[in-house]
């Protein structure tokens, strides 16, 4: 078994898989070092950068705020409609994953709505691409000692 953090990330980049691919095809990554060129844009890369103890600590477990990015690559001088149109999807795909008041396969408590978001041109004539970063909190508990399995 792996770390919940793990688990998240893979649960999120299924979701995404399932959700995108009229927009990016099975371009969905878990990771945030690949090297992306616009010939295999557009993509999303889904990260966790940092995580803090949540709020809530209880005597039989540990809350934790996870830091969860998905960045959206799009090539072309004018990215911006193609980022929204795959931000929206990856709200939805997030946010409609919930069964019982719990979220991501029931991994997470909740993911804070709505997500920060920040976009940044890079590159230069046919290399110009857009990046969009959305920003999620997710709040999910470990067991204390065993980070393998929600609490």
């Amino acid at each position: 078994m792996s770390h919940v953090r793990q688990q998240i990330r893979k649960r999120v980049v299924s979701r995404l898989l399932g959700n995108l691919t009229a927009l990016v095809g099975s371009r969905v990554y878990a990771s945030r070092v690949l090297p992306l060129t616009s010939e295999v844009m557009p993509a999303v890369c889904v990260y966790t950068p940092g995580e803090k103890p949540g709020s809530d600590e209880t005597l039989s477990g540990c809350m934790r705020a996870l830091d969860l990015f998905c960045d959206i690559y799009v090539a072309g001088e004018d990215p911006d409609e193609l980022m929204d149109q795959i931000s929206s999807g990856i709200e939805k795909a997030l946010y409609s994953d919930q069964e019982r008041g719990r979220y991501l396969g029931g991994l997470a408590m909740g993911i804070k709505a709505p997500p920060a978001m920040a976009t940044t041109l890079q590159g230069e004539g046919e290399s110009l691409h857009g990046i969009m970063r959305l920003m999620f909190k997710v709040l999910y508990q470990t067991q204390d000692g065993d980070p393998e399995h929600a609490g």
